[in-house]
């Protein structure tokens, strides 16, 4: 059983890499939100941070107030989406380590759900943030293509579909040692 303790450290790695990312997407979305509270207050009395608001405005490449709060916007929709996705992430890796195998059906079952949503939500963000950005007025100069998320959804799709196999030789193995 070798092989699988390897796939169980490489799990664990995942577990906790996933884990710091979530920290620091955390870390992220509170910075965002303290970003957007300190542009709301101080823009009314010509500061933002301390900043002229004319240079702060220079500084993060948008022409007024108003787009400021846009490009806020579209960064908290996309740290929510990575949020939920490396939650889901930490939850599928740690359940796996407390069932000891990848080869469970509720253990498929996740994968496949996170597949579905790293697919779907990355997709929905990325409107979420054009729509914001034609509201506001601000050009759309980011690239929110999904090809990256779109391949890794479906590389989760297809192992689930192996890890679901691996699961029903598991019970078939457990069955026939049973009646024997």
């Amino acid at each position: 059983m070798k092989s699988l303790e390897s796939v169980q450290n490489v799990f664990k790695v995942f577990m906790i890499l996933s884990k710091i990312a979530l920290i620091f997407c955390v870390a992220m979305l509170i910075f965002s939100l303290a970003a957007l509270i300190w542009a709301a207050v101080g823009a009314g009395n010509g500061t933002v941070l301390g900043i002229e608001t004319a240079a702060f405005l220079s500084m993060m490449e948008v022409a007024d107030i108003n787009q400021l709060y846009g490009c806020l916007l579209v960064d908290l929709g996309f740290v929510i989406v990575d949020i939920v996705l490396l939650w889901l992430s930490y939850r599928y890796f740690k359940s796996e380590q407390a069932d000891g195998t990848p080869f469970t059906q509720g253990g498929a079952d996740r994968l496949k759900t996170l597949g579905i949503l790293v697919i779907v939500l990355p997709i929905l963000a990325a409107i979420f943030g054009t729509v914001i950005y034609g509201g506001f007025d601000i050009e759309l100069a980011e690239d929110w293509s999904n090809e990256g998320t779109l391949v890794l959804g479906i590389v989760m799709l297809i192992s689930s579909a192996i890890f679901r196999y691996g699961a029903e030789l598991e019970e078939k193995a457990q069955l026939k040692a049973e009646t024997e």
